[in-house]
């Protein structure tokens, strides 16, 4: 029986564990379901509620995982992957990581928590620029992904978060570099 407590990621590896149960890969699949956060990682951010942008993220954070540890020791971390963070724990692990990479799925700019987090790394990556450790935002868009016109900005995403403030300006930073 599947938790519904769980993360998106962690619901999901806790099913795959159960499919192959404990003969075959379920210790590894355990142990993503139990990684925790440390500095200098490379960080995934996805809607914990969208089983698409989940399955992304852990799709990416398998792929990755090899090649990324020839090149750095911290690994990668994915957002939501082992229990649900809070805002303040996701801004902080943002301030912490390396660079952050965005899955952008069908409801992200609905997602206030990872509306936030762009908005955070997109300042990090003012912050950092021209400095031996540059920060990074790298956007993964999924198929169901739309991106926003002018009028989210003006009037859905103030909608959406009231106290929006400068952070509304970064979001928009961000997708400006993909159009």
């Amino acid at each position: 029986e599947v938790d519904m407590e769980l993360a998106g990621l962690a619901r999901l590896r806790q099913i795959a564990a159960d499919m192959v149960g404990p003969e075959k890969n379920a210790g590894r699949i355990v142990s993503d379901m139990n990684k925790k956060f440390a500095s200098g990682m490379l960080l995934v951010s996805c809607d914990p509620d969208d089983d698409e942008a989940c399955a992304a993220a852990g799709i990416l954070e398998s792929k990755m995982l090899v090649p990324l540890f020839s090149i750095m020791q911290e690994g990668i971390f994915v957002l939501n992957g082992s229990e649900r963070c809070d805002d303040a724990t996701e801004l902080q692990h943002a301030e912490d990581a390396r660079s952050l990479i965005v899955i952008l799925s069908k409801n992200t700019l609905r997602c206030v928590s990872q509306l936030l987090l762009i908005a955070r790394g997109m300042q990090l990556v003012n912050e950092h620029r021209g400095s031996p450790l540059e920060f990074a935002v790298i956007p993964v868009s999924t198929p169901g992904f739309a991106f926003p016109n002018g009028e989210y900005f003006h009037r859905d995403l103030r909608r959406l978060v009231p106290d929006i403030g400068d952070e509304r300006a970064r979001i928009h930073d961000m997708f400006k570099t993909l159009a």
